[in-house]
């Protein structure tokens, strides 16, 4: 059975951040800056009190894939799509992609 002793220090970290700067309101710096930054820190990169196991694998990766979607989902303002070439159902209807295609097609077993 893994142990999830360095899943619960980033927990910690990732529920700390934001409590942090709820206390300073005078401090206008995104959670997400101040998480990143404590990551690097406690990371092996710094101080080394959290390693990379496998729970943690599974997390960046979800959260990798979550970003790239989110990603995704938000287009540039500068994006022009000529009606009848381009994919416009894809930019609005993200579960018609190919790629999400793909990934009901080989849940499903189709």
């Amino acid at each position: 059975m893994p142990a999830f002793d360095n899943l619960l220090i980033v927990v910690a970290v990732a529920f700390a951040g934001p409590l942090l700067l709820g206390f300073f309101p005078s401090v206008r710096l995104p959670s997400v800056v101040l998480e990143i930054l404590a990551g690097i820190v406690i990371g092996p990169s710094v101080l080394g009190i959290v390693h990379i196991d496998e729970a943690i694998s599974v997390i960046s990766l979800l959260g990798l894939a979550f970003l790239l979607q989110v990603a995704r989902l938000y287009p540039s303002s500068r994006l022009r799509i000529v009606p009848n070439r381009g994919h416009v159902s894809d930019l609005y209807y993200p579960y018609r992609s190919p790629a999400v295609r793909w990934i009901r097609r080989f849940v499903a077993g189709h």
